[in-house]
């Protein structure tokens, strides 16, 4: 087994170099801290699995005392493209013991075992009655659940302690899963192992403060530069290299693909030149909504993918089109036919399936249409096509570079290349950099038959937005279909040649581990193009899916679409495909059609029963959160939800009082971390009070205040900003009233819910209240006076609720303000 320098540095370590992975298991391992961690962060194409290979086989030759095992945990296939690379190529004669799940057997694993592990697979859960009729949760999987045979997991590493073997977790390429709820279980319940060792690119895992010192865990890094200097993959790459040359093409995709066809014709002489066999091959990946079903629209680009091909001599009969997709095929072999140098496989039509695991160093190019989810995803992606053939950087720049050809555009990844999808609500998951909780804290929600997601659109809701869509265009009765047009003309972009989408142009990028995603907003980047039916398709409806939120989608949609279609008709558009190109080919139009639906959502809801009762309910910390197109992603480093979406400008709403307060808790050294609370559904945290209606009753509400804030004492901080005139106003006594009995009457609250049979948290370090911004610019705040404080919550924490008590009865005042630092 060949290792590069830069490899056997990660290792070994040397003179410059003295942090090593063998330097740190044999401290981690004998320090006796169960749960230490060693985080091998090394780019993509840097070799990892070559790296745990060599780390594994060097162990041997350490003549350590105890015995250990080893349990290889990765993703999907690549347990199993692991388990053949140590036991065919890597590690073929060495003393370890290569097995996968269901090669076990009942007893104890052997010393030097290495069990290869499906990830997913192990730890799914669900819920089960034991013999007392008690629900309880058991793992899923045959191998790890408690069986009969003790071919099971959990028996068989318990048998492998009791022999006195250490037992040693690596982490391969799972990062993605490994800190849900669900895997921290596997591993603290049924693995325990004495040392993780966790290989990425992109590592998840945060060691403690202080982890060298206390030997919880050691960090080794490798330099992409180092990677990119050892030959082993390519100096950069380029998007959409020379696409200027084909934009006279009928649609984005075939302009795509001519231009890819064009870069593959030339590496291919180009390594001729170089003196070199190799076949340079095309990846086209298809949309993939799912990794292993064809959608629709998966099934429409292959089309397209293949009658460009055959066109260009590029077919399945002659070989030189291939394809892998669940359960289709073409060669039969083509995992391994299409890895060969000289393959006469040209392009290869795949799914996200291959994304990460296979290995063909002869793919130079990469075709991605539409709907690619997130750069995260695209980087490992394109790591198909970063590693060098011959490991060995060329004379010509040319070959030393990767090449993307891509139809992803400025609405793509305008606002954030992470997490942005065509016109679907931007995601927001946990900060996995971030130690959360498992809180469950009493919580109430208004039900209503108004509003909610099982409530759709109806009849109702038609006049309505045509009313407003004719009282924003100044539509009168009398104009005629002439009129009515050059209307819509002086707001919208109804011509071809307005109707086009841009697409990215020549871009080159050196570090794909860190992409700044300015570099994709460049006008200059980009070049507009004709699109085809099938995209104008899939962005309109999945346009339509977004803006009926928060109603039902099916049915909403099923409302919306025709009172488009019949608003457009009656202005003089009767085609409903250029119905769907003027709202799926212009974010300008988009822009102007969207609030106009909005509006008309609102008056809708106020024509709906207001009837409601409050349901209790446990309020959990998200594991993820959407928001629609108004939001925009900013960096705020400590919010438990990345990357954090707030509401963009408006210049009807001013956010300034609320952005001044998320950037001095995200400043804060007080603050651990952050949450923004959202509205309006079980799932957020809220408050009960009671509001009058207008008429002298009152009704029952829901209060959700805008921040929970975990501060390193231990304590929680509810709060809810106001400024100026909105801290005076009636339903501000109201909210903040009722937050503070829920903070005073903590313990009482809890036992109200428990008798419902709702568990919830004996937790009572709680503060907060109103929050009044002095100065936002210089970050000066005020609490409501009757509040209670951090000091009250510490003291609270320890069982004296004396000050809390003293301020029972005390009620907000606008007037009554105490200073808060955070």
């Amino acid at each position: 087994m060949e290792l590069v320098d830069f490899q056997k540095r990660a290792i070994l370590g040397d003179s410059d170099h003295p942090n090593n992975m063998v330097k740190g298991f044999k401290e981690l391992v004998y320090a006796g801290n169960p749960g230490a961690t060693i985080v091998l962060k090394s780019p993509t194409g840097s070799g990892k699995t070559v790296m745990l290979a060599g780390f594994l086989d060097q162990l041997l030759d350490e003549n350590l005392p105890d015995e250990f095992v080893y349990i290889w945990a990765s993703m999907g296939d690549l347990a199993h493209q692991s388990y053949e690379k140590l036991h065919d190529k890597y590690l073929p004669d060495s003393e370890y013991k290569m097995l996968e799940l269901s090669d076990i057997t009942s007893g104890a694993l052997d010393a030097n075992t290495i069990l290869f592990c499906n990830w997913e697979k192990m730890y799914q859960i669900k819920k089960e009655k034991d013999d007392d009729d008690n629900e309880v949760e058991i793992f899923n999987n045959v191998f790890v659940r408690i069986g009969e045979d003790g071919r099971n997991l959990q028996e068989i590493l318990e048998a492998t302690r009791n022999a006195g073997r250490k037992i040693v977790l690596i982490v391969d390429e799972a990062h993605r899963t490994y800190l849900g709820p669900n895997s921290q279980k596997l591993v603290t319940d049924v693995i325990k192992p004495d040392l993780t060792i966790e290989v990425s690119a992109t590592p998840l895992i945060k060691l403690p403060e202080q982890y060298y010192e206390n030997n919880l865990g050691r960090k080794i890094e490798v330099p992409f530069t180092d990677v990119i200097e050892s030959g082993l993959i390519k100096n950069n790459t380029i998007i959409n290299n020379k696409i200027s040359t084909v934009i006279d093409k009928t649609s984005a995709d075939t302009a795509v693909l001519e231009a890819a066809l064009e870069q593959r014709e030339i590496l291919a002489r180009k390594y001729k030149e170089a003196g070199t066999n190799i076949n340079p091959l095309i990846l086209v990946q298809l949309p993939s909504e799912s990794s292993d079903k064809m959608s629709e629209i998966d099934e429409s680009t292959r089309e397209t993918v293949e009658k460009f091909m055959e066109e260009h001599d590029i077919t399945y009969d002659n070989g030189k089109l291939g394809i892998w997709v669940s359960g289709d095929y073409v060669p039969a072999d083509v995992k391994t036919a299409a890895v060969k140098p000289d393959s006469e496989i040209e392009v290869l039509i795949f799914k996200q399936a291959i994304a990460t695991g296979w290995d063909c160093p002869r793919a130079s190019i990469l075709v991605m249409l539409r709907d690619i989810k997130s750069v995260t995803f695209e980087i490992q992606t394109v790591g198909r096509i970063l590693r060098m053939p011959e490991l060995k950087h060329y004379d010509d720049a040319e070959l030393n570079s990767a090449y993307v050809f891509t139809n992803i555009n400025s609405i793509a990844l305008a606002e954030d290349a992470d997490t942005q999808v065509f016109f679907k609500n931007h995601e927001s998951k946990r900060n996995n950099g971030i130690d959360i909780p498992d809180i469950s804290w009493p919580s109430v929600f208004r039900e209503s038959r108004g509003v909610g997601s099982r409530n759709r659109l109806d009849s109702r809701f038609r006049p309505m937005l045509l009313k407003r869509l004719n009282e924003r265009f100044d539509l009168q009765p009398n104009d005629n279909m002439e009129a009515r047009r050059e209307k819509l003309d002086k707001l919208l972009e109804i011509e071809p040649e307005e109707l086009t989408i841009p697409i990215l142009s020549d871009v080159e990028l050196d570090n794909l581990d860190n992409i700044d995603a300015k570099i994709f907003e460049d006008e200059k980047n980009k070049h507009r193009l004709k699109a085809d039916h099938p995209f104008i398709e899939h962005t309109f409806n999945a346009y339509l899916k977004s803006v009926v939120s928060p109603f039902a989608t099916h049915d909403s949609v099923h409302r919306l679409k025709p009172t488009l279609y019949k608003w457009f008709s009656e202005n003089s558009f009767d085609d409903e495909e250029e119905v769907q190109r003027i709202i799926a080919c212009s974010q300008k139009n988009r822009n102007i059609i969207t609030p106009i639906i909005d509006d008309a959502k609102d008056e809708f809801k106020q024509t709906l029963k207001a009837e409601s009762n409050l349901r209790l309910v446990a309020f959990k910390l998200p594991e993820d959160q959407e928001f629609g197109d108004k939001y925009e992603a900013y960096p705020m480093s400590k919010h438990l939800l990345q990357p954090f979406f707030r509401p963009k400008e408006d210049s009807k709403i001013s956010y300034k009082t609320e952005r001044s307060f998320e950037k001095a808790l995200n400043a804060s050294e007080n603050v651990e971390w952050w949450y923004k609370n959202g509205v309006s559904e079980p799932k957020y945290f809220g408050t009960p009070y009671q509001q009058q209606d207008g008429h002298g009753f009152y009704e029952d509400r829901v209060f959700y205040p805008d921040y929970i804030v975990k501060f390193t004492d231990g304590t929680y901080g509810i709060f809810d900003t106001k400024s100026g005139f909105t801290a005076a106003d009636e339903r501000a006594k109201e909210k903040a009233d009722s937050l503070q009995a829920f903070l005073k009457d903590y313990p009482n609250v809890v036992e109200a819910f428990r008798e419902q049979g709702i568990d919830v948290d004996d937790y009572p370090g709680l503060w907060g209240g109103l929050v009044n911004v002095v100065d936002s610019e210089n970050g000066i705040f005020e609490l409501q006076g009757n509040a209670v404080t951090q000091e009250m919550a510490r003291k609270a924490y320890t069982g004296d609720w004396s000050d809390i008590e003293a301020i029972m009865d005390d009620e907000y005042s606008d007037t009554d303000w105490i200073p808060l630092d955070i």
